[in-house]
């Protein structure tokens, strides 16, 4: 059977957050770029939580940054930054409901479980894998990963999050975001955003090796 990745998410506190309005309207703009470049598939409940199915699960890593930098990038103040958890569960899907959150299989299992594990600490971003080396290869540099990502200013937010969508040079970059080149080199330098790039392109090395026919 294929592997497919499920994300589950929900926002970070998010009845202390105001504008509610502005908040769901932002996380179903970041899921539907997912939807988008990624070919996803997602379901909103709750008002602030989702599931989304991926059926390239290499790029899980990728998607969950895409949707928690376009969050971040939208926050109303400092004080209060709007942020995701999200676990990502690597797997089959054996069953698939009318609705995403109706489904069933190893990949739903592993992402509820991470996300039971999300509870117990302060993590916002973990991975959940059905391989024997999958925690010691994915687990160590996703938390290093995540807490990066949890420390990114808007600014920084904004620029990793269409750097990441467009994969467009420092130059398209400035443009787009009618910045000088010199003020998205240093967003870039603050968002550490290299080596956020190293770590999605080593979740997405990683899952097609194991996944490999």
């Amino acid at each position: 059977m294929e592997t497919y990745a499920v994300l589950t998410g929900d926002i970070v506190k998010s009845r202390e957050i105001s504008p509610r309005a502005q908040l769901i309207r932002t996380l179903k703009e970041a899921l539907e770029t997912a939807s988008k470049t990624h070919q996803a598939e997602y379901d909103i409940y709750r008002g602030d939580s989702f599931q989304m199915v991926l059926p390239s699960a290499p790029a899980a890593a990728l998607v969950a940054i895409i949707i928690r930098s376009k969050l971040l990038s939208k926050s109303a103040k400092k004080s209060h930054p709007w942020d995701t958890r999200i676990s990502i569960g690597i797997g089959e899907i054996t069953y698939r409901g009318d609705k995403i959150t109706e489904s069933d299989g190893p990949a739903f299992l592993l992402s509820g479980q991470g996300m039971d594990e999300l509870d117990k600490s302060h993590r916002r971003l973990i991975i959940k894998a059905p391989w024997e080396q999958a925690d010691r290869s994915l687990s160590l540099v996703t938390r290093f990963a995540d807490d990066i990502i949890s420390n990114w200013s808007r600014y920084s937010a904004e620029t990793a999050f269409y750097s990441l969508v467009y994969d467009e040079s420092q130059n398209a970059l400035a443009k787009r975001l009618e910045r000088s080149q010199s003020t998205i080199n240093d967003r870039i330098a603050a968002a550490r955003l290299e080596l956020i790039r190293e770590y999605i392109l080593h979740v997405e090395e990683y899952v097609r090796w194991e996944t490999r026919a």
